[in-house]
């Protein structure tokens, strides 16, 4: 039997058993379908984009979109800290700087 079906079954049975929350997550999970590194590097990368393009976040009118985006930026780089300890330096992506429109 593989790993990875065994290491399932504990993980059901221990919540089953209530020693482990039903809604916890697995690291590994945070890299679904793209590493989370590179998700955020590609979110910094669109927001710089819009800016560039149409000066939306500088807009004084849409202020809570850069609120919002500022928010969801600072979420995925808090994900993205939890995922790599702090010991291991070596990241496979490394994330742009936070856009400007964001500062």
């Amino acid at each position: 039997m593989p790993l990875i079906v065994i290491q399932t079954k504990i993980l059901k049975l221990c919540q089953l058993i209530k020693l482990i929350p039903n809604d916890l997550v697995s690291l590994s999970h945070l890299d679904y379908q793209i590493p989370i590194e590179k998700h955020l590097d590609e979110y910094r990368e669109l927001i710089d984009e819009i800016e560039s393009q149409t000066q939306f976040f500088s807009n004084k009118r849409t202020h809570w979109s850069m609120n919002h985006a500022r928010t969801h930026d600072d979420f995925l780089l808090h994900l993205s800290e939890i995922k790599t300890p702090s010991h291991q330096k070596e990241r496979l992506y490394r994330a742009r700087p936070r856009p400007r429109a964001l500062l």
